[in-house]
């Protein structure tokens, strides 16, 4: 195996440093920044730990230890970081009504990608995604990598309100919408899964570093799934 290199590290502020990384395979990268952050956060040397798609960021107390003594730290940690495996035992279902109300870029997207509706559904269906990323809003998942033959751009016009649930295309990403708001990304789909429900135990019904699959469903499966909760 070999460890991907840092590029540049240096301070994001007064308490944050931070190790950017190129890969030629960003779901990979994504993977190895994860078990990174993982471990760092049980070994407790850090006050935070937050991995990006490309980036480790970590913060330190400025009062308790030396800026230049932490980014010497931090550098030798930076570049230890090992592909990870990112195909674990455990893949969350989810289930998408893909097009009509739920999908209303489906059909539009379709086409300008050259491919029928179904063929569209089957290729987005075909294989596992990792959440890469969360944010944008509490719950929000950025999966990675969609089949580079539906890589879309953003609408020209974004939507004021894209409804909780809904399943965009980003480029090579899929993203969740866990929260009703707008939105600019094409929808294909949406799932009737509750993705964000700050009175629950797990508020998040995902997070990074997770493996998720998309399973077509009908409008009856959809309403049954959501009366279910």
């Amino acid at each position: 195996m070999t460890d991907f290199t840092a590029g540049k590290i240096s301070h994001g502020g007064d308490d944050w440093l931070i190790a950017r990384y190129d890969a030629p395979d960003p779901v990979a990268l994504s993977a190895a920044l994860q078990a990174a952050a993982s471990r760092l956060r049980d070994e407790g040397d850090w006050l935070d730990i937050v991995p990006g798609l490309a980036e480790l960021c970590v913060r330190f107390d400025p009062l308790c230890e030396n800026p230049n003594d932490a980014l010497a730290r931090f550098r030798t940690i930076a570049g230890m970081i090992r592909p990870a495996d990112v195909c674990g035992d455990k893949v969350t279902d989810i289930p998408v009504c893909y097009g009509g109300d739920y999908g209303p870029d489906l059909e539009v997207s379709a086409d300008r990608l050259g491919l029928s509706p179904d063929e569209l559904i089957a290729l987005h269906s075909g294989e596992s995604f990792l959440v890469q990323m969360m944010g944008f809003a509490p719950g929000f998942a950025y999966c990675g990598q969609t089949p580079a033959a539906l890589a879309i751009d953003r609408l020209p016009e974004p939507r004021r309100r894209v409804e909780a649930g809904s399943i965009g295309i980003a480029g090579r990403q899929t993203c969740l919408y866990s929260l009703a708001g707008p939105g600019g990304w094409p929808l294909i789909g949406r799932t009737p899964l509750t993705l964000f429900d700050p009175g629950r135990d797990e508020p998040f019904l995902l997070k990074a570093g997770q493996q998720v699959r998309f399973r077509a469903i009908d409008e009856a499966e959809f309403a049954r799934l959501a009366e279910a909760g």
